[in-house]
């Protein structure tokens, strides 16, 4: 059933029909928390969902608006992945997962104040339950990355060519879902959320404005320059991953401190998303490479293995000099000047 409804996906011509239908293949596979509290001052003036906004509010004290911010993000995971959201359990697992970065990047701007400890404890935690749940997600991700090059390249990556190949990573998306089911690993997840929000609400914070958070906004800047130079020297996987990684703190970051000085921080916000996000296209499509690689019996003449990687690697070196171009913009500053656009 699986194959038959594969063939037919292939039919569609956008990446939203074919994620649909194959969603619906997916689905025929595969198939067979604690609310935030509420607070005094600042928590009064907004409903939950703004209680949630991943940013500091103007003028809001920076223990209060970290506090809020991470609980938030921790409260919106645990509701989901509890089944208390609306949410299906794939989108919840990816939200979760979208969080868990997001709680990295606060731990890592306020590191400063937490100490290394603390830090390293949490971190540690985030960044062990991301993993446990990554398998779903990254098989997705293929998917997705296969339809968006025969969207680009029809004539090269024919998808009625690619059938053989797309069906394959259909079945790997259906068994990495079906593991996840089965291991428990989103109900271990919970537990060690719920216990880490604990840990979280006595974070030790201080500090009044915005320019309290300027130490970690200058180390956040400094780790993604030196990123950047080594990839810069080198643009290999390791390197530009490296970078997709310091790029995606910074963004986060902007995001928090964004409205106490949008002029300092707007411009360096957005570069740092697109950054991001032209390395990870690039990244995908280097695992993409990799899985069609072991795989060389998926395809055939109309569009050999060859065909494929040679498109791949076109389109990864076009990506990776979009993005060292856009870094270069993004890390022209020197980190205590970017930091001063906090006082």
């Amino acid at each position: 059933m699986v194959e038959r409804v594969g063939r037919e996906a292939l039919a569609f011509t956008s990446v939203a029909e074919r994620r649909h239908v194959e969603e619906v293949v997916i689905g025929a596979a595969v198939a067979g928390g604690a609310l935030a509290a509420a607070k005094l001052g600042w928590d009064r003036l907004s409903g939950d969902r703004d209680q949630r906004k991943f940013e500091l509010r103007p003028g809001e004290p920076v223990p209060e608006g970290i506090e809020r911010i991470a609980l938030g993000q921790l409260d919106g995971s645990i509701e989901g992945l509890a089944g208390e959201g609306d949410s299906d359990r794939a989108t919840a697992i990816h939200e979760t997962r979208k969080s868990l970065k997001r709680l990295r990047a606060t731990a890592r701007l306020t590191r400063h104040q937490l100490g290394d400890r603390v830090f390293t404890r949490d971190n540690q935690t985030f960044r062990d339950v991301g993993k446990r749940l990554s398998a779903a997600r990254d098989s997705r991700v293929l998917l997705d990355t296969l339809a968006e090059l025969s969207e680009r390249y029809p004539r090269v990556a024919d998808p009625n060519g690619l059938a053989p190949f797309r069906r394959t990573l259909l079945s790997r998306h259906a068994n990495s879902q079906r593991k996840l089911r089965d291991s428990q690993a989103s109900e271990q997840a919970l537990r060690d959320l719920r216990a880490a929000r604990d840990r979280v609400a006595a974070w030790p914070l201080s500090g009044e404005g915005a320019a309290a958070l300027a130490p970690g906004v200058e180390q956040i800047y400094r780790r993604g320059r030196k990123a950047f130079k080594a990839a810069q020297r080198e643009p290999s996987t390791q390197h530009l991953h490296e970078l997709r990684k310091r790029a995606k703190d910074l963004w986060y970051t902007g995001q928090i401190v964004r409205s106490a000085a949008p002029e300092a921080f707007g411009p360096i916000t957005d570069d740092a998303h697109e950054l991001s996000e032209l390395i990870g296209k690039e990244h995908d499509l280097a695992i993409l490479a990799e899985t069609a690689s072991e795989r060389p019996d998926r395809f055939s003449g109309d569009v050999s293995l060859d065909d494929l990687l040679d498109l791949i690697e076109k389109r990864r070196r076009k990506l990776q000099r979009k993005a060292l171009k856009v870094g270069a913009r993004l890390y022209a500053k020197k980190p205590k000047k970017v930091a001063r656009g906090l006082a």
